[in-house]
């Protein structure tokens, strides 16, 4: 199967000229399918980097089977792929394809060869459709999920309240990166404090700071197993940064479904005044 893929490949390649367009669909599913490996590839580097089988196995435990394919990978910035230049060579990709299809339907004769063209590019369709769900459940939304998500919030609002009943020593929280789902619970945690928003942005943005060294070293990890470019460098760049976009999303989303902080903080995280009023108390010199 892959030896007649080849063949095809390099004698579509050799013929180009004498048949542009018949051409083009046989090289247009190669090119997609090593377009499909790349992002793979890209993405499960990005599952490594954030903590692996044994994370996702552990998101399955604690959120069921749907719901932790999501949940597994929340420190993730899928949409950072693909609304960047991946994105951009998949549209122009299918759009190019579907010319491609509509030119070789009207040059091919006969019902039955229509009817075997069109299969074939259905199955095609439906093969790259999956991959791309695949990616995009795959994907996790930094944004309103963490604070519109039913486990999430319960998770907030054990964070809190954890805090609100330590007597002694420390509290350690933490996620896979210690950026995306530490980096919102810190900032409700210190707008709970009464901590001004410019504050709290500064905080948040620091960690671009903190994770310099470990993303120096995983580009240079990267660099000596495979060949990449450096879009797809800058792509790994992002999975190590935040940016005060993040945390606008987050307030903006809350303000539209609460109102206020405040109203937040006591429908969703179940932290009424006098909660708050300790919390400060205790933490706040």
């Amino acid at each position: 199967m892959i030896e007649e893929v080849y063949e095809k490949t390099k004698t579509a390649i050799k013929e180009f000229k004498n048949n542009p367009v018949h051409n083009l669909a046989i090289l247009f599913p190669v090119l997609m399918s090593l377009f499909m490996i790349i992002c793979g590839t890209v993405l499960y580097i990005m599952f490594i980097v954030k903590g692996g089988y044994p994370a996702q196995i552990q998101s399955f435990r604690d959120n069921g089977w749907w719901e932790g394919a999501k949940s597994g990978f929340s420190a993730g910035r899928l949409e950072e792929l693909y609304n960047g230049i991946f994105g951009k060579i998949a549209g122009y990709m299918v759009l190019a394809n579907i010319v491609i299809i509509m030119i070789n339907y009207f040059k091919v004769n006969g019902k039955v060869k229509r009817i075997l063209m069109i299969i074939d590019y259905v199955a095609i369709a439906l093969v790259t459709v999956i991959f791309l769900m695949f990616l995009f459940q795959m994907g996790i939304y930094y944004d309103r999920n963490y604070i519109t998500d039913e486990y999430s919030l319960k998770q907030y609002a054990r964070f809190l309240d954890v805090l609100l009943h330590q007597n002694e020593g420390a509290v350690l929280w933490h996620c896979s990166a210690g950026k995306d789902r530490v980096g919102v619970g810190t900032a409700l945690l210190l707008c709970a404090l009464g901590v001004p928003k410019k504050t709290i942005y500064e905080d948040f943005i620091k960690t671009n700071v903190y994770l310099d060294k470990e993303m120096e070293y995983m580009i240079r990890f990267l660099e000596t197993k495979m060949i990449v470019d450096n879009q797809v460098m800058d792509k790994i760049r992002l999975f190590y940064r935040v940016k005060e976009e993040y945390l606008d999303i987050v307030f903006e989303t809350i303000k539209k479904d609460f109102g206020s902080m405040n109203m937040f903080m006591k429908k969703a995280l179940y932290m009424n005044p006098k909660n708050i009023e300790v919390l400060r108390k205790k933490y706040l010199v």
